[in-house]
């Protein structure tokens, strides 16, 4: 997934403006996705010791059965360190034959 610094400081904003602290803790979700499995898995053992967490390891029920891989993380993410994650995440798919889909975020109570 291509992202540039200006979108993500854009999302920024959009979230303080509806009232987040963008400088608190969030949960933020990251997805993957490959035509194989072991590639997944793979991916998520490189990024098992930074904490994250596996949301999800699915193969669709489409003709295609594609395998999606979420992961997510509480913490404080400053827009620059998301910009390089989603930069590092895009290269590490690219490593293993897999494509990263994107990111989401989610308030924490």
């Amino acid at each position: 997934m291509e992202v540039s610094q200006a979108s993500i400081d854009g999302m920024y904003s959009k979230m303080a403006q509806n009232g987040w602290d963008t400088f608190g803790r969030l949960k933020w979700s990251y997805c993957f996705m490959a035509s194989q499995e072991h590639a997944l898995e793979l991916i998520f053992r490189k990024i098992a010791d930074s904490k994250y967490l596996l949301e999800s390891l699915e193969q669709a029920d489409d003709e295609d059965g594609g395998w999606t891989m979420c992961v997510s993380k509480i913490e404080i993410l400053p827009a620059d360190k998301l910009f390089r994650r989603c930069d590092a995440f895009n290269d590490l798919a690219d490593e293993y034959g897999a494509l990263f889909d994107g990111w989401d975020v989610a308030q924490v109570a």
